[in-house]
């Protein structure tokens, strides 16, 4: 059975209700991707790093590109062309945020947020020259980072993989290693 019209509608906003409820609780034990433990050079990420799947576009980097492009947790850090990267989750995951620099005083950047394809966040930041984390907190199983030119690097994507009920009580309990189990 195909819902079309306002019970699609209804549907979808009590799920998007259901998922975002889940995601409220910050919990502790948020997985971290600091990209550590790939080459220094310039190297294509691999397709599937860290359990994720990745898009064509990510490069991986430990070349010193000065100060405004320092990764946060050294050595490594990855970027996107301009036309923009995406990371795929198996599931549905919160996706706390990352960190980001740029040294670039034009920047302009931004992530969205997909949820079964359909695009349900999104954060622009006309930063300029920035260097920080940024926090989104997300229910999610897709981001897509995009930005205006390709100097912009990100680190320490943090997230936390939602589990399925009945665990899900448990990532109220804000440590989503228990809700895991």
């Amino acid at each position: 059975m195909v819902l079309k019209g306002p019970k699609e509608d209804t549907l979808k906003k009590f799920l998007l209700v259901i998922v975002a409820l889940a995601a409220l609780a910050v919990p502790a034990g948020a997985n971290v991707i600091d990209f550590d433990d790939l080459s220094l050079a310039d190297t294509a990420l691999p397709p599937t790093y860290a359990g994720l799947e990745w898009g064509p576009s990510w490069y991986s980097s430990g070349i010193d590109y000065g100060p405004d492009y320092d990764p946060f947790s050294p050595p490594i850090r990855v970027y996107t062309t301009p036309a923009g990267g995406w990371v795929k989750w198996p599931g549905l995951t919160t996706f706390l945020g990352a960190a980001v620099s740029t040294g670039d005083p034009g920047q302009v950047f931004w992530f969205e947020g997909y949820l079964g394809g359909s695009k349900l966040f999104e954060s622009a930041h006309n930063a300029g020259a920035f260097r920080g984390f940024v926090g989104l907190n997300w229910p999610i199983d897709e981001i897509r980072f995009l930005a205006a030119t390709p100097y912009a690097v990100l680190d320490d994507i943090t997230y936390c993989a939602v589990p399925a009920p009945p665990s899900i009580l448990l990532l109220a309990s804000g440590d989503c290693r228990q809700a895991a189990i």
